[in-house]
């Protein structure tokens, strides 16, 4: 057995019982290392945990107060033609780091909003022939068309592909209109674009932002696209009944209301 040779006829003479400094001291030094468990003042008064934020900073405002901050500077751009410009092109939103002399592409498209092709995209701005990194000084093929996703069908990818060119390229073939409404003219395909142009130019960047439908959707389908607003909606199935029976045992009294040929309205079904 331990302590066998104690002799506990005379504790006084133990000289380690005498004093309980150094067991305090280790006691203490013990519950300051960290163990597996969580003690009850962890339990009851938590830490608060840093939530990582990667949102721009950005006051929240009231969404009454946000609707009349946008018709205010949707109605100062249609006073004023030069903002009206500022705001189709978004050039002043834009930038990247380029060497002088340099030639790059910029194009943004929308991979998910085509309304009838699963595969096809949207155009909605191409740049060509961009010097350096001045893109007002670039060759517009396309030009900017606002964001219009349709309402019922989420949130939608649009996707800013930056291009560094070799050498000056002949977009003539790609060339829309001005100003191009035509759905069916700005229907796209990134990968049949790049392979056409891919001798003379090479993927340098790319950038992406999600947006869903809001009121400004529906002037651009009304105003711009000239044409009706698609509207995407849930549409539930009919419930289900099974087969009727001739004798129904267990059944509520109104079990015929669910067979009913008629469309007037019934209460009680269930």
């Amino acid at each position: 057995m331990p302590n066998e040779g104690i002799d506990v006829g005379n504790l006084e003479a133990l000289e380690k019982y005498r004093s309980f400094t150094r067991y305090f001291r280790q006691a203490e030094k013990e519950g300051r290392k960290a163990r597996w468990w969580r003690t009850y003042r962890q339990y009851a008064s938590p830490e608060p945990e840093l939530k990582t934020d990667i949102s721009l900073p950005r006051g929240k405002l009231l969404k009454v107060k946000e609707l009349k901050e946008r018709k205010k500077i949707l109605k100062q751009n249609h006073q004023n033609a030069e903002m009206e410009r500022a705001a189709r092109l978004r050039t002043g939103l834009l930038s990247y780091e380029a060497d002088k002399g340099s030639l790059w592409t910029l194009l943004l498209t929308n991979p998910d909003g085509h309304l009838r092709e699963t595969d096809a995209e949207y155009l909605h701005w191409l740049v060509t022939n961009v010097p350096g990194n001045d893109i007002k000084a670039g060759k517009e093929i396309c030009h900017y068309l606002p964001p219009f996703p349709a309402m019922g069908t989420g949130y939608h990818r649009f996707v800013f592909l930056l291009f560094k060119q070799e050498r000056p390229i002949d977009f003539s073939e790609d060339v829309r209109p001005t100003p191009c409404h035509s759905l069916k003219m700005r229907t796209f395909s990134t990968f049949d674009f790049y392979r056409k142009h891919e001798d003379s130019m090479t993927p340098a960047g790319l950038a992406f932002f999600q947006c869903q439908w809001d009121s400004s959707v529906t002037w651009v389908f009304h105003q711009l696209l000239n044409m009706r607003e698609p509207v995407f909606e849930f549409v539930r199935p009919p419930v289900y009944h099974p087969p009727q029976v001739k004798f129904p045992r267990h059944q509520p009294l109104r079990y015929l209301d669910r067979y009913r040929d008629t469309k007037e309205p019934t209460y009680g079904i269930y």
